[in-house]
């Protein structure tokens, strides 16, 4: 017998796309309502990687000598020019970390979990994701029981504790969640709001292997301008617009960033090298938070290539992730 329960596919909008929804991981020791705790777990919330798809498929992938990352597009692999690739995996998705992942997170962290899906581009080009991300959100605070599996008298989590987990470009959103496009900057994303009560509730945010500034990305790895631009367009100034290293604190924050925040990156990562994370501290630290109170730092932890963390049982992600989140 599994020692959690999944509950597949539970919507946050009304609407029809099947990657408009969540899974739900719960331990054992909470499937019923029966066996609640008089005050709830918190929740551990994970976000993937992976703006965008083409034909079915483009995501980052490394060669066989882990030297010059490629992009994948469709049946090719692309540096400059697409070469044959016989392999056609689907886009990333809550799927892909159903049997493995997710439930070593509530092993692990003893406590539940949901793992979010968010629309594609170019079907669906930025800021659908950030706009799904704050719908799936909004939806894990509310205190509306999900139906057949909670009642409102006693709810599976604390809709007012949630750990928010963004890996790669899951990270660019969860860092779009915790800040607002400063007044100056002519936005895309603007149309979106994160009501203060969903940035209340985030007590905690671990950024793995995050993207945080689109230019620098582009300036450091020229090959991934073909990404970006299906989900972002080509102007320069709208990646510029959109990092959330140009971004600022939430009005209601303006005294400082109350979420408590952990950046993870492993230095062996073949995609993304630590000049990311190292803009996102420097960005962090311009509005305030002070690293060793509200933010910690790690690259020693996490090893191994971009997806190595979340693919290992015996992680050290987790380990690491577990001792955080009890400090909190």
């Amino acid at each position: 017998m599994p020692d959690y329960t999944r509950h597949k596919d539970l919507p946050y909008t009304s609407t029809s796309s099947e990657r408009q929804a969540f899974d739900l991981y719960v331990p054992s020791s909470t499937t019923t309502t029966t066996d609640l705790p008089s005050s709830p777990p918190p929740l551990c919330v994970f976000i993937h990687g992976q703006w965008c798809m083409a034909n079915g498929y483009v995501k980052l992938r490394a060669n066989e000598t882990k030297q010059q990352p490629l992009v994948s597009v469709d049946r090719g692999l692309c540096r400059g020019r697409t070469r044959v690739h016989s392999s056609h995996p689907p886009p990333e998705s809550k799927q892909d970390w159903a049997e493995s992942f997710m439930p070593e997170v509530v092993r692990r962290l003893g406590i539940p979990a949901a793992c979010l899906d968010y629309r594609l581009a170019p079907d669906d080009p930025h800021p659908a994701q950030i706009l799904d991300v704050v719908s799936g959100l909004m939806r894990l605070t509310s205190s509306t029981p999900l139906q057949e599996i909670e009642t409102s008298d006693q709810l599976i989590w604390d809709r007012e504790r949630l750990i928010v987990l963004g890996h790669s470009a899951g990270a660019f959103m969860i860092a779009e969640v915790l800040l607002s496009p400063p007044s100056t900057i002519s936005s895309s994303s603007s149309p979106f709001v994160v009501a203060p009560s969903l940035r209340r509730a985030i007590k905690g945010a671990i950024f793995l292997a995050g993207i945080y500034d689109l230019p620098e990305l582009i300036q450091e790895y020229p090959d991934y301008i073909g990404f970006v631009g299906m989900a972002f367009g080509q102007d320069p100034q709208v990646w510029a617009n959109e990092s959330p290293t140009n971004w600022e604190a939430p009005s209601e924050q303006r005294g400082g960033l109350t979420t408590k925040m952990l950046v993870l990156h492993s230095k062996q990562d073949e995609l993304l090298s630590t000049a990311q994370p190292c803009l996102w501290i420097k960005a962090l630290k311009r509005m305030g938070v002070e690293q060793g109170k509200h933010l910690d730092v790690d690259y020693e932890t996490i090893t191994g290539g971009h997806d190595d963390a979340l693919m290992k049982s015996d992680s050290a992600l987790l380990r690491r992730v577990k001792e955080w989140i009890d400090g909190l």
